[in-house]
């Protein structure tokens, strides 16, 4: 189960520098929305790759992730104040989302007693706000009956739904408060991985796809 959950994080990582690189190459041709996922996943390349470097020079990694944390929250919610075409109320809540997570990170570092706790519960943040977002899309344009605006979007969105769906269990899993089994935690963990793959693949299929749509 070792080699394959070594294989399982090379081949997630290898499709995400993919779909990175699929996007910046046709990043003048794609609608905002998608201009700005393409950097969300350069950050993603880029905070991986200096954790991994810095884990192979025996250097502390995890608060790179951590903070990163915070950058990748408000790249997302950008993305979805577009698709959304937001009003300032609705950009105002989200200012308040992004306030209150950089509280959780301060506190994180102010009280390290129980830093664990606090990363813990910025974390839930912000897979509990996106996870929210993606069903807000569903529902307004799925449920309701309505046509999806942002058609490029769609499926961009059931990704991040799953992804950050698997990725708020895995971290309750993974977490000091919710002790579960070590291989049972790593299975967990491989299926979180694949559903990031598909995640990946999708977006670099997107790209292709809805490259010369800049009007959309």
């Amino acid at each position: 189960m070792e080699y394959l959950f070594n294989g399982l994080i090379i081949t997630a990582y290898c499709s995400l520098v993919l779909s990175a690189i699929t996007g910046i190459f046709f990043f003048r041709q794609l609608p905002i929305g998608l201009k700005r996922l393409s950097l969300f996943l350069v950050s993603r390349v880029l905070i991986e790759g200096l954790s991994e470097l810095s884990n192979w020079c025996h250097q502390p990694n995890l608060w790179l992730l951590h903070y990163h944390v915070l950058f990748e929250f408000i790249l997302i919610t950008w993305i979805y104040r577009d698709i959304f075409k937001a009003s300032k109320v609705w950009t105002l809540k989200v200012s308040i989302g992004i306030l209150i997570l950089s509280g959780l990170r301060i506190a994180s570092e102010l009280d390290l007693k129980n830093k664990t706790l606090w990363e813990l519960l910025s974390n839930l943040w912000v897979h509990i706000s996106i996870i929210f977002l993606s069903c807000t899309y569903l529902y307004r344009h799925i449920l309701i009956g309505s046509k999806p605006v942002k058609p490029y979007f769609f499926w961009i969105n059931a990704g991040l739904l799953c992804w950050f769906s698997s990725t708020l269990i895995t971290d309750l899993t993974f977490s000091d408060f919710l002790e579960q089994p070590k291989e049972a935690a790593i299975r967990l963990w491989m299926v979180n991985l694949i559903i990031g793959i598909g995640f990946y693949v999708l977006c670099g299929l997107s790209f292709y796809k809805w490259r010369n749509k800049q009007h959309l």
